[in-house]
């Protein structure tokens, strides 16, 4: 109950709960595209299976909300699912009750009663403790954060002293055009294809299993998958590229907005140049000033960002207008031990994720 005795109630979420959750989402987290259509279709279109949501209602009204999207993954080249969760938010006046450890944990014990076996989660610095509380521990460092300006870059030009951190960067990125050259001219240059999301094509999924380290779960590229995640999405609009030497895929990299939110490749440094090469100019072509990257990839894909241009911010998060740290965290959710019994040894395993949106 809350301080005015009025009992809160914990139930699963269903269709007919869709446009109160979205205004409740919507307000919370600041997204105003978020709506019941949207909600519908991240929760109840995915091919890999329908979301498992959670609510506390009070007096009628969804107060507090939480829930978890299927994923198809591979595991040391083994098919699996595995859930991220997502869109967790209390209400102001109800924070600090145990609301949001509670539908953590129911979700946890519905995944559990599903029988599949990890969920995972970036957590930032508030909810870590909440995630930590309900089974979840962090599995890989602080996801990495990448970020480059894309010629003359708002403020550049002022006083020093009034300059944010990315504008004082982008002041210097002039110097570094080495690297970034020779991205364009790879990428230039390349077997690349533009990728339609009404057909995409079977390699994405072939490429991801062959370019999967060998302690990893890599999340799927089915067809299916691609149409529904990039192709149909309520607003956000996503361009990608398969990128081809004598004709066999070797990488693939996906943008939208400012943003790239999937790379994944062999990994050599000439791959890798060519895909960040592929992606700076689809930003700059779209009259993009700036590229931010968050990646948990190889540490090859790393190298060739810094050498494109990109700093790596993961020690600088206090400067005004940087997200907090997120840390990968997993939860175990067989009591049993799982086919790979050292996957869960987070010394001795990866979690690919590769998607900036994974919260959809």
């Amino acid at each position: 109950m809350d301080s005015a005795g009025q009992a809160i109630e914990y139930r699963a979420m269903t269709p007919p709960d869709l446009a109160a959750v979205a205004a409740l989402l919507r307000e919370g987290l600041q997204l105003p595209e978020f709506s019941a259509d949207y909600l519908r279709w991240k929760c109840y279109a995915n091919p890999a299976g329908d979301a498992d949501y959670w609510l506390a209602v009070q007096d009628g009204r969804v107060v507090a909300a939480y829930g978890a999207i299927p994923y198809l993954a591979t595991a040391r080249g083994e098919d699996s699912r595995v859930w991220f969760t997502t869109d967790g938010f209390v209400a102001p006046h109800l924070r600090r009750r145990g609301l949001y450890s509670r539908l953590l944990e129911l979700t946890r014990q519905s995944l559990i009663a599903r029988g599949d076996r990890s969920a995972f989660c970036t957590a930032s610095r508030m909810s870590r403790p909440a995630f930590e509380k309900t089974g979840y521990y962090r599995c890989v460092p602080a996801v990495s954060y990448f970020w480059t300006a894309l010629g003359q870059h708002r403020g550049v030009g002022r006083t020093a002293g009034s300059r944010s951190w990315k504008q004082r960067a982008a002041g210097r990125l002039s110097e570094l055009t080495g690297g970034r050259r020779r991205c364009l001219q790879a990428a230039a240059a390349a077997e690349a294809q533009e990728l339609d999301w009404a057909t995409p094509p079977d390699e994405l999924e072939s490429l991801v299993r062959a370019t999967a380290p060998a302690n990893s779960i890599c999340l799927a590229r089915t067809p299916a998958f691609c149409r529904w995640r990039f192709g149909r999405h309520p607003w956000r609009q996503y361009r990608g590229w398969l990128l081809r030497e004598g004709g066999a895929p070797v990488g693939h990299v996906i943008v939208r907005g400012a943003n790239v939110v999937d790379i994944r490749g062999r990994d050599d440094q000439a791959t890798w140049r060519t895909l960040i090469g592929l992606a700076l100019q689809a930003l700059a072509d779209a009259g993009e000033s700036e590229a931010h990257v968050y990646s948990s990839g190889p540490p090859g894909l790393a190298t060739a960002l810094r050498r494109a241009g990109f700093l790596q911010w993961d020690r600088a998060w206090r400067p005004r207008g940087l997200y907090p740290p997120q840390t990968l965290m997993v939860a175990k959710l067989a009591a049993a031990e799982p086919e790979f019994p050292d996957v869960w040894n987070p010394a001795s395993w990866t979690l690919q994720m590769a998607d900036l949106d994974c919260g959809l």
